[in-house]
């Protein structure tokens, strides 16, 4: 088995070997881009990203 196997397929997670479910888990980490205009016409650009899980950190 490779260096890593057991982390990519979620072994130490508890997702098993399911890819589909390995996808799941990180498709609920949010990403939002926030932009505000100013009155100037310049845009303030602000990007948002939850914090992953215990179970996300592992899998990134």
């Amino acid at each position: 088995m490779p260096i890593g196997y057991e982390v990519f397929t979620g072994n130490r997670t508890g997702l098993g070997d399911e890819p589909r479910r390995i996808l799941d888990e990180l498709s609920k980490i949010n990403i939002v881009d926030v932009i505000l205009p100013t009155r100037k016409g310049i845009e303030i650009r602000k990007r948002r990203i939850t914090q992953p899980n215990e179970h996300q950190a592992i899998l990134l």
